[in-house]
């Protein structure tokens, strides 16, 4: 198995170090074919899980995500998940800096277009001393 649902245990025990020694965690990740703004916390669920990091998903440039019938619907749905794109293609720029860490969603138009245009649709910032990421 790929994911983390299949790896509880060391899932758990990795992010319970990153909450304890950690300010700010920022975990960068690709290969799903979407773009996606998580939290990250200790455990995956309970009342008093903690919110130890943010997590930064690039999407893809060239393939897009097949998705199961109900997939998309329940991915959007859950109150960890901020943004998740699976239907455009495009990158992620990240910039670190002391006091943030900001992120942005750059989507082109065409993937068979060399001359195709390019937005940046979503952006987000990490803020220093502040967990969780905010949609600028």
């Amino acid at each position: 198995m790929d994911a983390w649902d299949g790896y509880v245990a060391p899932r758990e025990r990795l992010l319970a170090t990153v909450r304890d020694n950690v300010a700010n965690f920022v975990a960068l990740g690709g290969d799903i074919h979407a773009g996606a703004v998580t939290d990250l916390y200790d455990t995956y669920c309970g009342a008093d899980a903690i919110l130890a990091g943010t997590e930064f998903v690039a999407p893809s440039i060239t393939s897009l995500e097949l998705l199961k019938p109900g997939f998309l619907e329940r991915t959007r749905a859950n109150p960890h998940i901020h943004h998740y794109e699976p239907d455009r293609r495009g990158y992620l720029v990240v910039a670190f800096d002391v006091d943030e860490v900001r992120a942005d969603f750059r989507y082109i138009d065409d993937a068979e277009d060399a001359d195709t245009g390019i937005e940046t649709a979503s952006s987000w910032r990490l803020s220093r001393g502040t967990p969780g990421a905010t949609e600028l």
